[in-house]
């Protein structure tokens, strides 16, 4: 049984229903409690970015077991396009940014903000 998204039913389940696009959040690491951007999969890995402490120019590798899918990604796999195609580095940052931001707006309760007492916190910011 294959799905329309790329694969057998199970690697859709080994990949949590992850794909560019989707919005996560990090289970494991320093910077448990942080959101991202899913920009690729394969093999048990995600690249994912914030436009901030992780730019487009540099995705942070992560093992799909240590991120929980927020969203499915819902026309922002167009949008990821766009951002991709802009030739200004800093643009597609702030478009990054602007999308985690919207994300955040559409879950009441929900912020980019780690929770209290995570190791980013605790050690400056993660940089």
């Amino acid at each position: 049984m294959t799905g329309s998204a790329g694969g057998t039913l199970y690697d859709r389940l080994a990949d949590k229903g992850l794909c560019r696009g989707s919005v996560v959040l990090s289970l494991a690491g320093h910077d448990r409690g942080w959101l991202y951007v899913v920009i690729r999969v394969d093999g048990g890995w995600a690249w994912i970015l914030d436009g901030q402490g992780r730019p487009w120019e540099r995705p942070k590798r992560k093992r799909i077991r240590h991120l929980k899918p927020l969203s499915d990604a819902a026309g922002r796999e167009n949008q990821l396009d766009r951002i991709e195609a802009d030739p200004e580095p800093e643009r597609r940052n702030a478009a990054i940014r602007r999308m985690l931001r919207e994300f955040v707006g559409e879950r009441p309760g929900a912020g980019m903000e780690p929770p209290a007492g995570t190791a980013s916190e605790t050690t400056g910011g993660g940089t």
